[in-house]
């Protein structure tokens, strides 16, 4: 997951053979407006998805907003 051009936090999986994998991850980070979250995967990687299997996900949250006004 990217933050602008900064990697945030990342995720990564090693070739266990010929069997389904998974991995989760999580982040909590705090974004200024008209800032971007993003996320890409690596060199030479993918995402499995097709009709019957579909379970890449992404989800993101709003927690709540913080309070622009000066103290």
């Amino acid at each position: 997951i990217f933050k602008g051009t900064a990697r945030f936090v990342s995720s990564y999986e090693y070739n266990s053979g010929d069997r389904n994998d998974l991995m989760s991850n999580g982040a909590v980070m705090e974004l200024d407006v008209g800032e971007e979250v993003h996320m890409r995967l690596w060199i030479r990687s993918w995402i499995f998805v097709d009709r019957r299997y579909n379970y890449s996900t992404f989800t993101g949250y709003l927690l709540y907003p913080l309070d622009s006004t000066p103290a």
